[in-house]
């Protein structure tokens, strides 16, 4: 599965979680321990599960929208925000192990497959936003490819006046990735990395 079409599948799972913790009570059978709750509790817990719905259609939407941009590393923008998803969803998946006692699920077989499986799918989570907001951080240079077919200037000497159906490519790199000149004059935008042609 390439990277922008398992973002979007996070995206969807996200998005599941969103709708799901909308219902959280419900699905707990909670009600009778919420309405023994001070009215202030039961108010504050209700605005902050909303809340913590409407955080995650927001990443589900941004991720699903952007998930091309995200894969790419190219925008920083879409660095910072997929760093900082990989990072909530990496305190969460601590949380998962830190904080919560172990007695919600030990000797109860039901409750401790949820806690294994929220705890892999939380981490999954962290991890697959983690590695796309840094693997291309130090990495090779990224580069855009352009393709044209028609009569070609002659490369390198190799291409043949008079023949159109030379096809020339040219792959450009962003300027920022390649080191500037010694003199200190900073390259052109783009700049030319490799220029070649086939016949």
């Amino acid at each position: 599965m390439k990277l922008p079409m398992l973002l979007q599948f996070v995206a969807a799972l996200q998005l599941v979680i969103a709708v799901l913790n909308l219902f959280l009570v419900s699905l707990l059978k909670w009600r009778e321990d919420l309405a023994r709750m001070p009215l202030l509790l039961r108010e504050v817990f209700q605005v902050h599960a909303w809340f913590i719905s409407i955080t995650l259609a927001i990443f589900a939407a941004m991720t699903w929208r952007f998930a091309s941009e995200m894969a790419g590393g190219a925008n920083p923008v879409c660095k910072w925000l997929t760093a900082g998803i990989g990072i909530f969803w990496g305190i969460r998946t601590v949380l998962q192990i830190g904080y919560y006692s172990s007695s919600h699920w030990r000797g109860q077989l039901g409750r401790t497959l949820a806690h294994i499986g929220l705890l892999v799918l939380y981490g999954g989570f962290a991890a697959v936003y983690l590695w796309t907001a840094f693997a291309t951080a130090n990495g090779m240079p990224s580069f855009n490819v352009s393709v044209t077919q028609g009569r070609s200037a002659p490369v390198l000497g190799r291409s043949k006046p008079g023949h159109s159906t030379d096809v020339g490519i040219i792959l450009c790199a962003q300027s920022s990735d390649i080191a500037a000149p010694e003199d200190g004059r900073t390259p052109p935008r783009p700049f030319p990395g490799v220029t070649g042609a086939l016949r």
